[in-house]
């Protein structure tokens, strides 16, 4: 598994010197949870991984939807200003 990770991860130990817990970045377990998901079975993941993997699916496709009508709203304001007739006559030539 080849997870590209940014910044390096804080290792957390217990009193006898066994690793508890590693904390890594939000955008470096979101790169971690893509990785998991392309390379590996879904029915072998754990429920914890495959609800996080849920929730990145559901947070980008809430960024998609946003990005969208962000797009829509700016082509609606370029035509209300006129200035949409314009752009499409460029684009075509």
């Amino acid at each position: 598994m080849s997870i590209s990770i940014e910044h390096p991860p804080k290792m957390v130990y217990d009193q006898h010197g066994q690793l508890v817990e590693v904390i890594l970045t939000a955008e470096d377990f979101r790169a971690y949870l893509r990785t998991v998901l392309a390379e590996a079975d879904w029915e072998t993941l754990p429920p914890h991984l495959q609800d996080a993997i849920d929730l990145l699916l559901v947070d980008e496709v809430r960024q998609e939807k946003e990005q969208a009508r962000d797009f829509d709203r700016a082509n609606f304001l370029r035509s209300q200003s006129g200035q949409g007739s314009d752009w499409v006559r460029r684009s075509d030539s």
